[in-house]
């Protein structure tokens, strides 16, 4: 059972929950020879961004969704 990053989520399908893959939003420095996410000048901006919307893939069975899809016990009425 997961008590951090990923407590309260599983996969639906296969109910693994040992790793989600998640399309975030993130910072990076962009130049002309590409992009580095870990510049300094990006360090204070923050981690990545992700939320119950976001796009979720389960790397075992494959199953993608809404990172709502992936939460163990859903709000009732949503």
């Amino acid at each position: 059972m997961n008590t951090n990053c990923l407590e309260g989520y599983r996969c639906p399908r296969c109910h693994q929950e040992d790793k989600i893959l998640i399309l975030v939003k993130t910072w990076v420095a962009m130049t002309d020879n590409g992009h580095d996410p870990f510049d300094d000048a990006v360090r204070h901006l923050g981690d990545t961004d992700w939320g119950l919307g976001s796009t979720g893939v389960c790397p075992e069975c494959k199953f993608s969704g809404k990172m709502y899809d992936f939460l163990i016990q859903k709000a009732k009425g949503k």
